[in-house]
């Protein structure tokens, strides 16, 4: 019950920590402050004068028609590829608790879950990783690059990049 009450609660925000896999509870406040805190670094993000949404979403749903068309898609990967109402990326963050505990900074995520190009991500990233894993710079996680380049497995410090 007190855990179904903080989630129903919304002066908080319950959210995982960016490092760690805690659980960080915070006022909504904090967290829409950081937020718009990031998001007013002109040197990183700029607002739009319109929604460019409908723009794209044209733009990709000729290319697939006229791929269609075309032969070079068949109409299994057109219907595969067309997202019919298509999500705005939603932005949100990962407190990151290991640089500050009382406010901390948050670690910036845009879900792209069913937004227009979600499904032509899914199919590049089908068709694209077996070049990339072949690759030899490929580095899979941050486990695989310890193993890469050399560690020692206590401090988990990498001997290569030292040198």
């Amino acid at each position: 019950m007190a855990l179904k009450e903080l989630a129903q609660n919304p002066e908080l925000t319950i959210k995982q920590a960016d490092k760690g896999g805690a659980v960080v509870v915070m006022n909504t406040s904090d967290y829409v402050k950081e937020i718009l805190r990031q998001l007013s670094d002109q040197g990183v993000y700029c607002k739009l004068a319109n929604d460019p949404k409908f723009d794209f979403l044209r733009r990709v749903r000729t290319t697939l028609e006229t791929a269609r068309e075309q032969g070079i898609i068949d109409e299994k990967l057109h219907a595969f590829l067309y997202v019919d109402r298509p999500r705005t990326p939603v932005i949100y963050i990962l407190p990151k608790i290991h640089k500050c505990l009382t406010s901390p900074p948050g670690r910036p995520i845009v879900s792209g879950v069913g937004s227009i190009f979600s499904q032509i991500a899914i199919f590049l990233d089908k068709i694209l990783s077996p070049f990339v894993k072949s690759a030899k710079s490929y580095i899979r996680d941050s486990a695989h690059f310890f193993e890469y380049c050399g560690t020692d497995s206590t401090s988990r410090t990498c001997y290569t990049c030292l040198i």
